[in-house]
């Protein structure tokens, strides 16, 4: 998860880690009929032994918090002034 003000360092399971976790959860669960995966997905999350609202409330702080951190390693990149190309 990224840390507190988005600081990821730009790796990609930190930047997206919080969003693949949402869509395993919405895949397996919310979306479709609940299979064997649930209860892993929710002890990966540590998300198992918090009420449904509890889980709710940190599924949705760690979603904003990772786009977040996207958004400000977006900005972060450089990008090239008018007239300059990547491949000169």
């Amino acid at each position: 998860m990224p840390t507190p003000g988005g600081t990821t360092d730009g790796d990609p399971d930190t930047l997206v880690g919080p969003l693949r976790l949402l869509f395993n959860l919405r895949s397996n669960g919310a979306a479709h009929a609940r299979n064997k995966k649930w209860p892993s997905f929710l002890t990966q999350a540590d998300l198992n032994k918090l009420q449904p609202d509890k889980q709710f409330g940190r599924l949705m702080t760690s979603t904003v918090e990772a786009l977040d951190a996207l958004a400000s390693h977006a900005e972060a990149q450089v990008q090239p002034t008018s007239g300059e190309r990547d491949d000169e």
